[in-house]
């Protein structure tokens, strides 16, 4: 919410739904991401079963950056950004509990 606030970007007028608040970054897309890859640093140790889920994570990232987009409720730039905001907040996340651990 915080970067809504401060970028301000208006959604695309003719989306078919009808969201009051600021576009950017897609925190629908935002969410999936880091939901989707959480799950997979949490539940599966590196090897061989998280290289093989890492599409699957992946896919579902984009089916929420692109239903966004199909609906008209994002810009393509937001659904980036949000993809790309999810990620970097597993990825910290990942990195700080890692260090916390050793």
């Amino acid at each position: 919410l915080v970067l809504k606030g401060l970028y301000g970007k208006a959604r695309p007028e003719d989306g078919l739904s009808h969201v009051v608040n600021t576009a950017f970054p897609s925190g629908h897309t935002s969410t999936a991401t880091s939901v989707a890859f959480g799950l997979l640093f949490v539940f599966l140790a590196p090897g061989r079963y998280r290289r093989l889920m890492l599409p699957v994570a992946l896919l579902w990232s984009l089916a929420m950056a692109w239903s966004r987009t199909q609906l008209r409720d994002h810009w393509l730039s937001d659904t980036i950004a949000g993809f790309l905001l999810g990620l970097a907040c597993v990825l910290v996340s990942a990195v700080l509990v890692d260090r916390s651990s050793s």
